[in-house]
């Protein structure tokens, strides 16, 4: 999986890492077990970064918006 180091360096950093001990977690999005020092893959988000400031829930706005007008 490519890392994606512009958004958070390792999996621990991402909002969607769930520990389950000190160095152990779930991925909330992959719903599988991972180590907090993984690189982080490219569905990471930091930890304290708003959703609505994430380009992803940008791009899909704009597709909303889109297909409403």
């Amino acid at each position: 999986m490519n890392t994606n180091p512009c958004f958070t360096s390792n999996c621990h950093n991402c909002r969607f890492f769930q520990p389950d001990g000190n160095y152990h977690g779930t991925c909330g999005r992959l719903h599988a077990p991972m180590l907090g020092k993984w690189p982080a893959c490219q569905l990471a988000l930091p930890k304290f970064e708003s959703l609505a400031q994430s380009p992803a829930v940008e791009i899909f706005a704009d597709r909303v918006l889109a297909t409403i007008n």
